[in-house]
C-alpha cells in the first residue's frame, strides 16, 4: 500500500481540525483564566493586563501547526 493513499483527505482533516481547535480554545481559556485568577498570581491591574495580553496571543502558536496540517493539499492518487 503506497504511503500517499493513507493520508486523510483535506475535507476530513478540516473536520477533525475544527473539533480539535474548538476543544483547544476551550481548554486553553479555562487554563488561562484559572491561572489569571489564582491567588499566587499578583492581582495588580498592570500585571493582569500584561498577563491577559500575552495569554490572549499565546494560544495561536500551537494552533499554527494544526492549521498547517489542515491546509495541506491532497496528494494526487
Amino acid at each position: 500500500m503506497p504511503a500517499s493513499s493513507s493520508r486523510l483527505p483535506m475535507r476530513l482533516r478540516k473536520l477533525i481540525g475544527t473539533f480539535l481547535l474548538v476543544a483547544w480554545i476551550i481548554a486553553y481559556t479555562v487554563l488561562a483564566v484559572t491561572l489569571g485568577t489564582a491567588s499566587f498570581f499578583p492581582q495588580h491591574v498592570a500585571v493582569l493586563l500584561v498577563y491577559y495580553v500575552v495569554a490572549g496571543i499565546a494560544w495561536i502558536f500551537p494552533v499554527r501547526y494544526l492549521l498547517a496540517w489542515m491546509q495541506k493539499p491532497d496528494t494526487p492518487a
